[in-house]
Order: C-alpha cells, then structure tokens, then sequence
C-alpha cells in the first residue's frame, strides 16, 4: 500500500496543471485556430447560400419540365386513343 501511495504522488506531482490566463489576451494558438474556423465557417456558409439560390431556379425549371412532360404524355395518349377510333376496322366479313 506504501508504494501506491508514492505512485500516485509521483503523478500527482508530475502531472502539469495548465494556468487560468482568463485575462490574457487573444493571441493564443487556440484562439487563431477558433478565429480561422470561425472565419471558414463564414466563407462555407455564404458559399452554401449562393450555391441554394442558383439551385432554386433549376428545381423551378425542373418542375416546369416534369409539367410539360406530363401534357405530352397526356396529349400522346389522347392522340393515340382518337386514331384507334378513326381508324377503319378490318371485317371479314
């Protein structure tokens, strides 16, 4: 037990404690690294709000397309069906 003790007084006494610098100022590498991040998340956000509004009006004609296509589809079938009707039947009679 004695040589547990001295253990982890030796830890204890080894391990650095990191100062509390609440006043220093905000030159310390973890700020530049947050100031940079903050700085990339700016550029990445404005970057994400012009690409969504160039998406927009392609979604826009995208649905304009999907619409058009769904009245040629209409307007074929329609064709198709009145040609079935016009067209002279064949009897053997």
């Amino acid at each position: 037990m004695q040589q547990l003790s001295s253990i982890s007084a030796t830890v204890l006494a080894s391990t650095p404690v990191p100062p509390t610098n609440a006043g220093t100022p905000t030159s310390s590498p973890v700020h530049c690294s947050f100031s940079e991040l903050s700085t990339e998340l700016r550029h990445t956000k404005a970057s994400l709000t012009s690409d969504v509004n160039g998406v927009r009006p392609l979604e826009d004609m995208i649905a304009e397309y999907d619409e058009t296509k769904t009245e040629v589809v209409t307007l074929r079938n329609f064709i198709h069906t009145l040609s079935l009707r016009t067209q002279p039947h064949s009897s053997m009679d």
